[in-house]
């Protein structure tokens, strides 16, 4: 049975110190193995803190990047791309505090940023060139980056599985996050890209097509699980949704309107439905 996570972004945006101390014992406490730790910005969450709260609770931690406005490695003036190496380079530093073997997200432009694209083998060479050294840092310290493709809105330059794996070809130290709900827009069978990425898949990130609980949708999820099974992914599953109590959050991640009765229901209900699919 794969470990089963689940982000703090359900409840809070951004993660501070007293939201982790205030979530941390409840995750726990309704039986999930994983805790997803985003960083927003740099301090926003005290790591060693973070660190000795979890090993407290016995809990694993994942860790997320964020790229957030003015955050690029791609089509970017040089000092941007710096800044967001920087930045990417400090996730990797809290990721090592809190014991996680990955930092997971879109590590190459902001999201929100679509742009056409006339020449995409220059711009993933562009991307491999700014994300090696940040890869090399990060594997250094015994951390993979996981590459997250999202969906068309959100993003111009990697949306699927494959153009996720050819942009990264020849890149060591970094795999492929995927998230279920950018896969359901963008792959036009999902087992099948699972499948493609056997062997490159670093973390899993998992929540019903609307981003409510896994199991409440439309979505083939044993086929899904029976998939990473077969290309070998025994990492976590990570319910990820998002609170509307941040504006900048709910807007990315276009969080219009209550997707369950509560926040609490998101994560307690995927959670049992994905120990369902394993009993």
């Amino acid at each position: 049975m794969s470990p089963i996570g689940v982000n703090t972004w359900v409840w809070a945006s951004p993660l501070d110190d007293e939201a982790l101390a205030r979530l941390a014992p409840r995750v726990r406490d309704w039986g999930f193995d994983v805790i997803e730790l985003p960083v927003e910005s740099p301090g926003d969450w005290d790591a060693a803190r973070a660190a000795a709260l979890l090993d407290r609770l016995g809990l694993a931690a994942t860790v997320v990047l964020v790229m957030g406005p003015g955050r690029e490695l791609v089509s970017a003036p040089s000092k941007t791309i710096a800044s967001t190496q920087a930045y990417l380079r400090s996730v990797v530093d809290a990721a090592v505090a809190v014991g996680s073997p990955v930092i997971a997200g879109p590590a190459y432009t902001s999201v929100g940023r679509t742009w056409r694209i006339d020449d995409r083998p220059a711009a993933y060479e562009e991307l491999r060139a700014n994300l090696r050294p940040v890869a090399e840092y990060a594997a250094a310290r015994g951390v993979t980056i996981a590459v997250e493709p999202l969906n068309r809105y959100e993003t111009s330059l990697l949306n699927t599985v494959d153009q996720t794996l050819e942009a990264l070809d020849g890149l060591p130290g970094v795999g492929l996050a995927l998230d279920v709900y950018h896969m359901n827009i963008e792959e036009t069978d999902i087992p099948a890209a699972i499948a493609r990425a056997a062997g490159r898949i670093a973390h899993v990130q998992v929540s019903a097509n609307d981003r409510g609980a896994p199991g409440a949708d439309h979505l083939d999820w044993p086929a899904i699980l029976h998939a990473l099974d077969g290309a070998g992914y025994s990492g976590p599953l990570v319910i990820e949704s998002f609170t509307t109590h941040n504006a900048t959050i709910a807007t990315a991640a276009s969080i219009w309107r209550p997707l369950a009765p509560t926040q609490d229901a998101i994560a307690v209900d995927g959670l049992t439905y994905l120990r369902s699919l394993h009993a």
